[in-house]
């Protein structure tokens, strides 16, 4: 059940919610009786927005990155892809891990590299801390993130 009470008062701001839109509107007070539930779906669906805004302070550059799986198994590719994205997050949680699919392959790429070099020294260190995922490692050109200066 949703019940929207409006009463009047002013309040002179900017909207950043919908109660905050609607009392500026109205010219009013807001009261919004909602179930927990909707808050807390509400609160998520914010948290994902800033986490958006902040991806936003990104830009694409080429750069390098450490192809460590591509497979086009359908029945296995991705779970093998999850799997290997998991793990080498969990190893080197300071570099950024990527599962990509573009049929019909499944790809994980780690690091946002600006050289070579610096793509090449992770990739020594995958190949020390994942020796059974070092034949396939290769390093690529990619389109990579960077933050905005």
């Amino acid at each position: 059940m949703l019940v929207l009470c409006v009463s009047f008062a002013t309040r002179a701001s900017e909207p950043n919610s919908i109660t905050d839109y609607l009392q500026e509107k109205s010219g009013g007070k807001v009261k919004l009786v909602q179930p927990k539930e909707l808050s807390e779906r509400i609160e998520r669906k914010n948290s994902v927005e800033v986490d958006t805004i902040v991806s936003e302070e990104k830009q694409k550059v080429v750069g390098y990155r450490v192809q460590v799986f591509s497979d086009n198994n359908q029945r296995t590719a991705k779970a093998q892809a999850e799997a290997r994205q998991r793990n080498v997050s969990v190893q080197f949680p300071n570099w950024s891990v990527y599962r990509l699919y573009k049929s019909p392959l499944w790809r994980v790429r780690v690091g946002d590299f600006k050289t070579r070099g610096e793509a090449e020294f992770a990739m020594h260190e995958l190949k020390k801390a994942f020796p059974s995922y070092a034949s396939e490692m290769m390093v690529v050109v990619d389109n990579i993130n960077v933050t905005k200066k």
